[in-house]
């Protein structure tokens, strides 16, 4: 994070599909050839939500071009995460859920059990969408 090599925090020469370097918060988006890689590090605040939007819109289309049926998503280095982002993350799973049932994709939380908002969070989201969201913990 925080390396200056982007334009307004989001890098434009990138192996990665979709990469944000903010002073707070990175994002990486990566096709590993069957999976899609999410992993999200820092404090996910005011300055991350229009950075999340665009990258669960990426998600999106990535898994369905590349016909992925899971999304590893690795919020362990991430302290911190504001309502209106994980409102970003709520509506990622429900564009999901509405996709046709042969269209979905899995997707799996990893986890840090040292951070309690992740366990009440992800809680609550697996509730909902028990159906496409699993929670792994470390």
């Amino acid at each position: 994070m925080g390396n200056g090599n982007g334009v307004n925090g989001a890098l434009v020469n990138s192996s990665a599909l979709f990469e944000v370097d903010e002073p707070t918060f990175g994002a990486r988006l990566t096709d590993t050839g069957g999976d899609i890689a999410i992993v999200l590090s820092g404090t996910a605040d005011v300055v991350a939500q229009p950075h999340l939007e665009g990258l669960f819109r990426q998600v999106d289309v990535a898994a369905l071009g590349s016909q992925a049926k899971r999304v590893r998503l690795d919020i362990r280095d991430l302290v911190f995460m504001s309502s209106s982002c994980f409102k970003q993350v709520v509506l990622w799973v429900q564009r999901i859920l509405n996709l046709q049932p042969e269209s979905r994709y899995q997707v799996v939380f990893l986890s840090a059990l040292a951070q309690a908002w992740q366990a009440r969070s992800l809680k609550t989201l697996t509730h909902f969408a028990q159906d496409v969201v699993s929670v792994e913990k470390s």
